[in-house]
């Protein structure tokens, strides 16, 4: 593959004419193909799959402990720096707007004690919410 590349002229010139993609695009055939021929075992997929769906057992919380954490909650908002954390927050938008490396500002945002809520919030404000419902395609 590598001397096709060269040929076409180098790796920008493959991926402009579309050889890589095509590389892709077939690789992803042949894995396919090998899935449903049963030449890939993929067990719970083509192999050892159950008959039907097992019921999925869902946690339930202890209303007790959702109420210390929702305390713990408030009381970490209370104590923090209002400003400073509404100001991180904004540094997570503006990140999300952008071309920017994303870390950084969601670390200070925690470091302002900002909530894991608070951040997915920020996000969601930006890119909104996947709705697999309206999906596309």
């Amino acid at each position: 593959m590598i001397e096709q590349i060269d040929e076409l002229g180098g790796a920008v010139a493959a991926v402009e004419q579309g050889f890589v993609q095509n590389e892709i695009e077939n690789a992803a055939f042949r894995w396919q193909r090998e899935v449903e021929e049963g030449e890939r075992v993929i067990v719970g997929v083509n192999t050892y799959a159950a008959e039907e769906e097992q019921p999925i057992e869902l946690q339930a919380i202890d209303p007790a402990a959702e109420q210390r954490q929702l305390e713990r909650t408030a009381k970490t908002r209370a104590g923090r720096n209002a400003a400073e954390a509404e100001a991180a927050l904004d540094r997570v938008r503006d990140a999300a707007r952008g071309t920017e490396n994303m870390l950084p500002p969601m670390r200070d945002a925690l470091s302002a004690h900002c909530t894991i809520g608070e951040i997915c919030g920020a996000l969601r404000t930006e890119w909104g919410e996947y709705d697999r419902e309206r999906a596309p395609g």
